[in-house]
């Protein structure tokens, strides 16, 4: 028959305190992983929302295009229609020095 020492209590101590010190340390590497997994969709999520606010930007950046180049038709039709405007009054006033 063999005889299988039990450790006396100093030993059941320092077990015990390395077995507290493993299982802090387990359950701290398990709120990190659980974080970071949080982090990780947390930043899917902004991923996801940047790409909605580029093509948001990007719409708005065509629409104010679109409107400038109206803007800027508008400004040379205005100003042809003046320039014409003034080019008749121009000819009726000579024509009309012209007969006096």
């Amino acid at each position: 028959m063999t005889l299988i020492p039990i450790p006396d209590k100093e030993t059941r101590r320092e077990l015990a305190a390395g077995g507290e010190k493993a299982l802090n340390f387990a359950q701290r590497v398990f709120r990190v992983a659980r974080t970071e997994r949080e982090n990780t969709d947390a930043i899917k999520i902004l991923q996801a929302e940047v790409a909605v606010l580029k093509e948001q930007v990007r719409g708005l950046t065509e629409r104010e295009a679109l409107l400038i180049a109206k803007m800027e038709a508008a400004v040379t039709r205005a100003a042809a229609e003046s320039t014409n405007e003034l080019a008749r009054r121009i000819g009726f006033l000579e024509g009309r020095a012209s007969r006096e």
